[in-house]
């Protein structure tokens, strides 16, 4: 990641005529938070609903892989700043949303609640990487007098991406639970 000290300082942009960089960040980060929402974080329900159709798993079942999300992010936090402050936001962004993407499709081919239980932890892990913590670390970085309203930005993309759910929904009505999760990796590295 770039350092604060070789980023332009908000305030040395703000005579200027282009727009700071900063915001561009914060729409990345926004953007990056959005899909996250609309693909799983929010749309998790959704996909509880085909999979207690399609396998007969219970709520009780599938709401314990949320509480595994949970969890792991609880437990990956430590980890994750040290990531971050060795690699860099970008590079850890990148790294998570392969690792998401990687999950989306290990999860069209599920089975089990076991096999599940993984791939959710999998893609749990791929979207803290390039999640909250990542993004709005970095975008800290970028401000000084309207941090708050980065910060707020950035985190309305996860919100916006609740609304968007019902794009998800209308996929897996439309080409099956599989299929949504093979086009949602493809959103996720595009």
């Amino acid at each position: 990641g770039a350092s604060a000290a070789a980023m332009p300082s908000e305030a040395a942009r703000a005579g200027g005529t282009k727009l700071f960089y900063g915001w561009w960040i914060v729409a990345a980060a926004a953007g990056i938070q959005l899909i996250s929402g609309a693909l799983l974080g929010q749309a998790f329900g959704a996909y509880v609903a085909v999979l207690r159709a399609d396998f007969g798993w219970s709520a009780t079942s599938l709401g314990l892989a949320a509480s595994m999300r949970e969890m792991e992010s609880g437990i990956t936090g430590p980890f994750q700043g040290w990531m971050y402050n060795r690699w860099g936001a970008r590079n850890l962004a990148r790294a998570g949303l392969i690792i998401f993407a990687g999950g989306f499709v290990l999860f069209s081919r599920v089975q089990t609640l076991p096999q599940f239980f993984g791939v959710f932890v999998i893609m749990a892990l791929g979207m803290s990487l390039s999640g909250y913590l990542t993004l709005t670390s970095v975008a800290v970085q970028w401000f000084e007098r309207r941090r708050a309203t980065a910060l707020a930005l950035t985190a309305a993309g996860g919100a916006i991406g609740g609304i968007l759910v019902r794009g998800t929904v209308v996929l897996i009505e439309a080409y099956g639970w599989r299929t949504t999760t093979l086009i949602s990796a493809g959103i996720i590295l595009v």
